[in-house]
């Protein structure tokens, strides 16, 4: 097989505060967490029959249409590459401009315009550096506790306690996908890895690619590159809980007087721990796992998803990629891992490599099972231009479509 990974630098050289993405409200007084600098990271495979697949992952909170389309429209033109061999995944750090005319930030035109011109320099790179190259897969646990599932069914704040529903909490017994994936190309070429955990640490006002860049760059001793590709985290966070009565701050202490638990702020300390355990163990399993042999196999699908009026409708552009025993399924959404739990046991034989996040997020994808206790996942709707919640029987058509299709190209093979 032959394989290839580039990265290139992103970070502007300067950027509105107000243009930075992921959080309502941010603090000049919370402690700078994370690597300064974004990059764009292109991994492409190419088999023995000529089939690519290029992933395409970068710094940023989502990526939208109009970036994801005139960068395959290069692909195109230059390489003969369909749109069905990318695949496109933010690494959905909350500290990035924004690049999407939505809520979630000022969109910064010319940052946007850095993007599309990195990513075509990005993919130009990658090609010619393309060479017959041994690539590997592995999958291993996640060190200690280090995310946790953030639905919590419990007594909500906003109804001064009298009322319980899902609220954002930690859940130390909600499913998590407590798993890292490896791509490892030649024995230090470049490693994409992948996990499913918001990249949430920094709150401050200055850019970030928060946990997966210092990861990277932990790795870059051991690598000659490094690329990160977001899985389904839409209920995965890092696990810096506080348990008991805290009195970090005073609504700290009433969450935790009346459901003792909540989230805290993460320290420096837990943040460097959080990444080097994630960074040691990607490097001793790196020489670990079976080398990836045989064809590229795509399939590509839609599916349509209405709200609960019936009144909005989203259709969304799903990936799976399988070669040999490792499967990539790529979705255009926040999706909550209730899914990779049901595909991994539905198809235990295949290393599944969850991507979210692709182009043209339609929101939080929650489980149906989840619908019924609302919470933030299933009620921000309105985020979304959506005018009411997710239709239950929508999702539940959703999870037997993705059954359907892993099976279907399964048999394909």
């Amino acid at each position: 097989m032959k394989a290839s990974q580039v990265s290139i630098c992103i970070t502007p050289s300067s950027y509105d505060k107000k243009s930075l993405s992921g959080f309502s409200v941010r603090s000049n007084k919370s402690t700078h967490l994370g690597d300064e600098n974004l990059y764009i990271s292109v991994t492409w495979l190419k088999d023995t029959s000529s089939k690519n697949i290029i992933v395409i992952s970068m710094d940023t909170l989502y990526i939208d249409e109009t970036l994801a389309s005139e960068v395959c429209a290069y692909l195109k033109n230059n390489y003969k590459i369909d749109r069905s061999q990318v695949i496109f995944n933010a690494s959905h750090t909350h500290s990035a401009p924004s690049i999407c005319d939505d809520i979630f930030g000022t969109e910064d035109e010319k940052y946007k315009l850095k993007l599309i011109q990195a990513a075509k320099e990005a993919v130009d790179a990658a090609f010619h550096k393309l060479k017959n190259d041994a690539v590997r897969i592995c999958k291993f646990p996640l060190p200690g506790r280090l995310v946790v599932n953030r639905r919590l069914y419990a007594r909500d704040i906003k109804t001064l306690f009298l009322r319980k529903k899902t609220i954002m909490a930690p859940n130390s017994e909600g499913y998590i996908d407590s798993h890292c994936r490896l791509l490892v190309i030649g024995g230090s070429t470049g490693v994409l890895f992948n996990l499913s955990c918001h990249p949430v640490f920094n709150t401050s006002n200055t850019i970030s690619s928060d946990f997966p860049g210092s990861i990277r760059r932990g790795l870059a001793s051991d690598f000659k590159g490094a690329a990160f590709a977001q899985g389904f985290c839409g209920d995965i966070r890092p696990n810096t809980v506080s348990e008991g009565i805290s009195f970090g701050s005073p609504i700290l202490f009433i969450k935790t007087l009346i459901n003792k638990v909540s989230f805290k702020p993460a320290t420096v300390r837990y943040y460097n721990l959080f990444c080097q355990k994630i960074t040691k163990a990607i490097v001793q399993h790196s020489a670990l796992g079976s080398e990836l042999q045989g064809d590229i196999n795509i399939k590509c699908f839609l599916a349509e998803l209405w709200s609960d009026t019936g009144l909005s409708k989203k259709t969304l552009e799903c990936k799976l990629v399988l070669i040999a025993e490792l499967l990539l399924l790529s979705i255009p959404a926040e999706v909550n891992s209730k899914y990779i739990e049901i595909i991994e046991k539905q198809f235990p034989n295949l290393i599944i490599m969850p991507m979210g996040y692709a182009e043209n997020v339609i929101g939080y994808l929650p489980h149906w099972s989840e619908v019924e206790n609302g919470g933030y996942e299933v009620e921000s709707y309105s985020n979304y231009e959506w005018d009411s919640k997710i239709s239950i029987q929508s999702l539940k058509e959703l999870e037997s479509t993705i059954l359907n299709k892993i099976l279907a190209i399964q048999k394909e093979v």
